[in-house]
């Protein structure tokens, strides 16, 4: 089975998937799919420190600049740095689990049966993986 994400949910789903308690074998197969995500989470930094090191202002070290806690953009870059960043996010990623099914399954049925109130982006979250995972 492969699911299908957008890079910036990545980081939504780890955070969501770390904060449910589970049992042994459940908790085993979460942390097999975190491993996966954790590959995408940093495929998408490494995009995004490609993009700083296009568009913002370097220091002495070559390093993109950082002035009171941002990057510095200048002539026009910021607008071209957030364009690109925009369609990195947006990405989509596969995350392969052909490998596992018994991942997949046990996490299907973790969503499945999941009963506890969930508020804000938790919410959203929990719906975007039951789309993902095909939990009705």
């Amino acid at each position: 089975m492969k699911l299908t994400l957008k890079n910036v949910e990545i980081n939504k789903v780890s955070t969501f998937m770390y904060k449910l308690e589970q049992k042994a074998k459940q908790s085993r197969s979460r942390t097999k799919f975190m491993r996966l995500l954790d590959e995408k989470q940093e495929e998408y930094k490494e995009g995004n420190d490609e993009l700083l090191s296009m568009y913002a202002v370097k220091d002495e070290a070559g390093q993109p600049k950082i002035v009171d806690n941002q990057y510095e953009f200048e002539n026009g870059n910021l607008e071209k740095y957030i364009d690109e960043r925009a369609e990195l996010d947006n990405e989509e990623v596969i995350i392969n689990l052909e490998d596992y099914p018994k991942v997949f399954e046990t996490l299907f049925e973790v969503l499945d049966e999941l009963d506890i109130q969930l508020k804000e982006e938790d919410a959203v979250t929990y719906d975007r993986l039951c789309e993902v995972f095909r939990v009705e």
